[in-house]
């Protein structure tokens, strides 16, 4: 993202939030040209959080391909849907599904530095599209992808689960 930022406008900025693991690559990031750009607030409350995802215009979701992160739910990308910002995200298949499906963003490879630079101009240079990504975003957040769909999944699961046991039992 960072390497991505010296290929956007003025005066476009990366705000960071988060703790920096390990410390010395805090130093090695200030290193970067576009370090100048970025507004890092380090460890913040899940509420300053929420402030500052507000506050974007674009949301970045650009994690590299490991088994950690490939097959995983990334909660940064619901958290920018709920918000209504469009966002960048890595082109891994389970992630593929959702964007594609919500038209909620735009995929990248998240190893092509000018690939995330031109998703984030292709969002700046066309707001209504955009905007449009953002409120497919929040709209898909309040009808289908929230705790109270999802619970019900659950319990279901619960359910079935406990039936087969007692059957198992008898």
């Amino acid at each position: 993202m960072l390497s991505a930022l010296e290929f956007l406008p003025e005066p476009w900025h990366l705000t960071l939030a988060g703790p920096v693991n390990p410390p010395t690559l805090l130093d090695e990031l200030q290193e970067f040209p576009g370090w100048t750009r970025v507004d890092f607030h380090g460890r913040v409350t899940p509420d300053e959080a929420r402030k500052l995802v507000a506050q974007a215009r674009i949301g970045f979701v650009t994690l590299h391909p490991t088994p950690a992160y490939v097959d995983a739910l990334p909660t940064k990308l619901f958290e920018y849907m709920a918000a209504g910002i469009p966002a960048v995200v890595s082109d891994f298949p389970l992630w593929r599904d959702i964007v594609e499906s919500l038209d909620c963003g735009i995929l990248v490879d998240p190893n092509d530095t000018s690939a995330i630079a031109e998703a984030a101009k292709a969002l700046i240079e066309d707001p209504a599209r955009a905007e449009q990504m953002g409120q497919n975003g929040r709209r898909a957040i309040a009808g289908e992808i929230n705790w109270s769909r999802e619970k019900e999944k659950l319990l279901n699961v619960y359910q079935s689960a406990l039936s087969k046991d007692d059957s198992m039992q008898a």
